[in-house]
């Protein structure tokens, strides 16, 4: 513990994969350097906390997907990210349309923002522009009241829930793919997932839960990495070369000082290309779904065909 005296309310880990970050009962963010690469680098379990200047009165952190800021929620259920990367610097308050103080925070399975409210009910964002479009309040929240939410790899959650029956909370886990679906206790499924669907690897996981892992993926693409079994790392390499491709060209194209700019027509082209594919596929699943007596469950249970 911080201090060998403060308990954590939450942990969760950086977006190196090797930096612990904790937030303690006294409301102030902690962080555990990781081991040197003279000690073989990775988590530091045995080290020392240390607090991190301009982060006080908050509950719960994660980073933002899009801009590899820190989020933080205060202890009113505001939210504030940081202006830049460095999880030292300044904070600002981030406008939303929340219209109530969240407790957690966490991305789902398909990059939909989950929120759990004051009242302990887990909502899912309208739209996954999630920082411009208000909670799916229609749609009811998850009819469990939940403490935290973790995901599993056959992408159902586990959950903290409160069971006023026991007078406890409980660990369960939901009994299908979709955040509203119901909660029941472990031992009840285990006959029933004896073969699990395997929806979610454990780098997607962590990702929901902090957010971002872009700074370990980058640090694997600036390496000679050989031991690459994993399709999600190639995946997730090949996106970030492909983000650095696009960022450089936009460079280009704003640069005052650069003379003459010219379009790259090889990048226009691959990205018609995708465009026209994810059409081509949008249609298929709709003319698909047209038929199918379950489309609207299907919808609800996988907002990104919808």
């Amino acid at each position: 513990m911080p201090q060998g005296t403060i308990p954590l309310r939450m942990i969760t880990l950086s977006t190196d994969l090797t930096t612990l970050l904790g937030v303690g009962y006294n409301n102030i963010l902690y962080v555990k350097e990781p081991l040197s690469q003279s000690e073989g680098g990775g988590i530091n379990l045995s080290g020392s906390w240390k607090q991190v200047p301009n982060n006080s009165n908050i509950i719960y952190v994660l980073f933002d997907n899009t801009t590899n800021n820190l989020i933080s929620i205060d202890i009113n259920g505001k939210l504030f990210t940081k202006t830049s990367s460095d999880i030292t610097g300044e904070n600002q308050e981030l406008v939303t349309l929340l219209d109530r103080p969240v407790l957690r925070l966490y991305y789902d399975l398909n990059g939909y923002m989950l929120a759990i409210d004051n009242q302990f009910d887990l909502y899912q964002f309208t739209d996954i522009d999630w920082k411009n479009t208000p909670l799916q309040t229609s749609r009811g929240a998850n009819p469990n009241k939940l403490q935290d939410i973790l995901y599993d790899n056959d992408g159902k959650l586990y959950g903290l829930i409160f069971n006023d029956e026991a007078f406890m909370v409980q660990i369960m886990k939901q009994t299908s793919v979709f955040f509203a679906s119901n909660f029941e206790p472990i031992d009840s499924q285990l006959n029933s997932n004896i073969h699990p669907d395997f929806v979610m690897t454990d780098q997607d996981i962590i990702i929901c839960k902090s957010g971002t892992i872009d700074v370990y993926l980058s640090n694997i693409a600036l390496t000679d990495y050989t031991d690459d079994d994993d399709t999600n790392v190639a995946y997730q390499k090949q996106i970030i070369q492909s983000q650095v491709d696009l960022r450089k060209f936009c460079a280009s194209r704003g640069s005052v000082a650069s003379g003459d700019l010219y379009d790259n027509y090889d990048l226009l082209s691959n990205v018609s290309k995708n465009d026209d594919k994810i059409t081509n596929l949008q249609n298929v699943i709709k003319n698909l779904l047209a038929y199918e007596p379950n489309s609207d469950r299907i919808k609800e249970q996988y907002p990104i065909v919808a």
